[in-house]
């Protein structure tokens, strides 16, 4: 999918480059250690809480490697380990940090893994459908864990951890359509036989 804005120019040798212009504005130094300790804060609970989930639907060796991995995890319904990433979003950080996830599980994977493990970005809110599907076709799934439960997030998601949030593999909808379940409302149904 091409964005249009991003259309392709000749290279242009003799072109100079604008001088650099300062900001007048910096952010307090208070205000910088403050928004790092919130994210901080976040970043660890969305942790806990897909720890909760991995342990509740019977994964097993969940582990972490300080300063690298934030969990990986493997499935029982496949033996499959999984790489997992959580990265906390907000509106105006979406494409940095699933930028950042990307190169950070494919590193994970090759330096402290192996190429058979499976990658997943693990968010506190939804990406978008481009994103998705760009993060999808790069071989990483994506989950996201947020205060209404959790939802996986396109295909490759729910083919890969259906059993976790209980669903079977099917396409997800995703932020532009609203119409995700809740992982609790699904695993309930699942546990219950309802499909």
């Amino acid at each position: 999918m091409r964005r249009q804005s991003r259309a392709p120019r000749s290279f242009d040798p003799t072109q100079t480059v604008s001088a650099f212009v300062p900001s007048e504005e910096y952010e307090d130094p208070e205000k910088t250690l403050t928004r790092r300790e919130k994210a901080t804060k976040e970043h660890r609970a969305l942790l806990i809480a897909l720890h909760r989930h991995l342990v509740d639907a019977g994964w097993t060796e969940i582990q972490e490697i300080t300063t690298s991995v934030d969990l990986w995890a493997t499935n029982p319904a496949d033996g499959r380990r999984v790489i997992f990433e959580a990265k906390t979003l907000d509106a105006s950080t979406e494409v940095k940090q699933t930028r950042y996830a990307l190169s950070q599980l494919l590193e994970y994977r090759y330096f402290d893994g192996s190429s058979e493990d499976r990658l997943c970005l693990v968010t506190n809110a939804p990406i978008g459908d481009a994103r998705e599907q760009f993060l999808r076709t790069q071989g990483v799934a994506v989950l996201v864990l947020d205060g209404e439960g959790g939802h996986a997030v396109g295909a490759l998601a729910h083919e890969w951890f259906g059993a976790l949030i209980g669903i079977g593999a099917s396409a997800a909808p995703n932020r532009t359509d609203g119409a995700e379940d809740s992982m609790d409302a699904l695993y309930s149904r699942t546990v219950r036989g309802v499909r």
